[in-house]
Order: structure tokens, then sequence, then C-alpha cells
């Protein structure tokens, strides 16, 4: 494990960047990222009994970090994917978004004495 950390800091991240990309590319991974062993770590208490050990598994650094740049770019792809009306599932949006427009919709649309349906007609804005 410290040897796999000591090699992380060697690296820049354009290096890092470019390995990544073969990696997309290949649809394959690094044999070594894909394996761990399961440490028990002693918390507190009777050393005997094993509930007061907590189940540990070191991954590697470079395997942290390559499932982090994987779903950040599958949120990403969601995420512009999502309709306006799906504001609940964008990042940076919630339902009260949509409470609120409707909301201010209503009232707007009780200010100038209009019907709903005349309003929506002439124009909410389109995607």
């Amino acid at each position: 494990m410290r040897k796999q950390i000591a090699y992380v800091k060697d690296l820049n991240p354009s290096t890092i960047w470019l390995n990544f990309n073969k990696y997309f590319a290949l649809i394959t991974l690094n044999c070594q990222w894909k394996s761990s062993r399961t440490v028990l770590v002693y918390k507190k208490g009777d050393p005997q009994d094993i509930d007061n050990y907590r189940a540990f598994c070191p991954l590697s650094v470079v395997y942290k970090l390559f499932t982090r740049v994987i779903l950040n770019r599958i949120e990403r792809t969601l995420d512009e994917g999502q309709p306006y009306e799906q504001a609940r599932f964008r990042k940076g949006f919630t339902t009260i978004d949509h409470i609120y427009t409707v909301t201010r919709f209503t009232v707007v649309s009780g200010e100038y004495k209009m019907s709903h349906v005349h309003r929506l007609e002439e124009g909410l804005p389109q995607r």
C-alpha cells in the first residue's frame, strides 16, 4: 500500500489523465486495483470477542480516484439529460423551484385577470 501511495505522489495529473483515458478506451482495469485484503481493526473491549473488531478494506488510492472520475462523468451525463420538468432529479434544483414557479404564475395571471389556460398558450419558455 505504501508503495502505491509513493507511486501516486510521483505522478503528475496529466499522466494520470492519460492513463484514465486509456482505461476508458480499453474498458479494462489494472488487476491490482480490483483486489484488496480485508483487515480486522481492533476497536475496544475484549480482544477475544469478534464484535470488538471492525472490518477494514484498504483500496488503492488510484482506484478510488478512478471510480470517482467515472461517477462524476455519469452524474454529469444523467443531469444534462434530465428535462427541466424533472427538477427534483437535477443537481441544483428542487421541487420547491416548481412550487414557487406555479405560485408566482397563479399570482401574475390573477393580477392581469387572465385565465391560466390563456396564459399557458401565450408562452411558457420552451426548452
